[in-house]
């Protein structure tokens, strides 16, 4: 079946198209993105922690004029992939990924849960791949693979974050209790997710939520056994937008519908009318360097998705796949080591105490909040080497906690803070 759909018609202007939308596509987030910039370097520089490649190299945060120069570059270089010359569509693409890397992996050193984190977030790292298989493409000829290509890649992004999830959490993560934390969670960080909130008290729709989020991620491959311009394809869009609309407004995940949702522009092929003439010969069949490439990247792409990898660009695209639980959660969002003069030191360096929710611990049966709390500290000093847990000795940490408590049926939210001696 997936042979037929490689050998099916397709319009000589069909990759050209998008390749002209998907890169005018990029090229508007990544000057969503700059826009942002000096805010980030003025406000939340404190955060910053660069990805584990930059840090490897030894890159720390450049320089504000170097990253919006980087920025510039990759727009100017998308743009003159779709607007310029064929002559310069190859060399341009190539700039648009070099600055790609430079610039997206500068702006994800602030999309991680703290700044010793080795685990960013891996929202713009789709693009990478898409940009690779349209710099492969061959050119001047009508093929499908290409197209099929970047589907193929969307496919494989869905399919790591449901992996992501069943491997680390198992089918707890479709308990409905899972999706019940992270809705009130993200309201805590952010009140105006009124409707999120809302649905987070009902165990019922959370789990159909669940279901639906898992299926979605699952299944989406099944679009690469269609026709191509079958009308089944706007059932998988439609599913798309809404998952990430959805994520947008009851998470405040604005993130994947401004940038995984560019791709979706593959589904619109050229002619876009089912009344305009299409060829009828068969598409060539994928064949030499440029289909090897090809697949080349898509197993490159699978193997970190299955692998569990996080080395911009290798990812596994992992989202919300730890196992959350408000009965018996405590969050500690903030650690702070207390100095003689009552001040508080980072525990995680930086200017910063916010550690996010990444470290979460659970609540024995009769334990508090706080106890948890000093029990998780004992267990990590623990693990300390006695050599140097010396070091630690004396120490007090303050630390922020929430934690989820029902109060008259329903599931609020708890802060406080702890200080705990080692």
């Amino acid at each position: 079946m997936l042979k037929a759909r490689l050998l099916e018609p397709v319009h000589e202007q069909a990759l050209p198209f998008f390749r002209r939308t998907y890169c005018v596509a990029l090229a508007a987030i990544t000057l969503s993105e700059l826009w942002r910039m000096s805010d980030r370097y003025a406000v939340y520089s404190q955060y910053y922690g660069p990805i584990p490649p930059f840090a490897k190299l030894g890159v720390g945060l450049p320089p504000l004029p170097l990253a919006v120069a980087g920025g510039a570059a990759l727009v100017v270089a998308l743009l003159a992939a779709a607007l310029g010359p064929a002559r310069f569509e190859r060399p341009a693409l190539i700039a648009a990924l070099l600055a790609y890397l430079f610039f997206f992996g500068t702006v994800l050193g602030w999309a991680k849960p703290h700044i010793g984190s080795d685990r960013p977030s891996d929202h713009h790292t789709l693009h990478v791949y898409v940009l690779v298989l349209l710099l492969v493409a061959p050119r001047g000829r009508a093929v499908a693979w290409p197209l099929l290509s970047v589907r193929a890649a969307l496919a494989i992004a869905y399919l790591g974050a449901a992996y992501s999830k069943l491997d680390d959490s198992g089918f707890k993560w479709l308990d409905g209790y899972n999706l019940q934390t992270i809705f009130i969670e993200k309201y805590a960080m952010n009140p105006s997710l009124t409707l999120g909130a809302a649905l987070g008290q009902s165990r019922t729709l959370c789990l159909i939520g669940s279901w639906l989020a898992i299926g979605f991620e699952l299944s989406f491959w099944t679009v690469l056994l269609w026709p191509r311009r079958s009308k089944v394809r706007w059932v998988y869009v439609a599913a798309g937008l809404g998952f990430h609309l959805g994520t947008w407004v009851l998470m405040g995940i604005w993130q994947f519908v401004a940038s995984f949702c560019a791709a979706y522009l593959v589904f619109f092929e050229w002619p876009l009318t089912r009344r305009a003439p299409m060829p009828t010969e068969p598409s060539p069949a994928p064949r030499g360097p440029p289909a090897l490439a090809a697949a080349a990247v898509l197993i490159v792409m699978l193997a970190g998705a299955l692998g569990r990898l996080h080395f911009w660009p290798l990812a596994d695209f992992d989202t919300y796949s730890t196992y959350q639980d408000y009965r018996d959660q405590v969050d500690i969002i903030a650690c702070e080591v207390l100095q003689a003069d009552g001040s508080g030191k980072p525990c995680f360096g930086g200017t910063s105490a916010a550690v996010g929710a990444q470290i979460l611990v659970r609540m024995q049966p009769g334990e508090a909040p706080p106890a948890a709390a000093r029990r998780w500290v004992d267990e990590q000093t623990a693990q300390v080497p006695m050599a140097q847990r010396r070091m630690l000795i004396g120490r007090t940490l303050r630390l922020t906690l929430r934690s989820f408590p029902v109060v008259d049926g329903l599931i609020t939210v708890k802060k406080e803070q702890v200080t705990v001696a080692q």
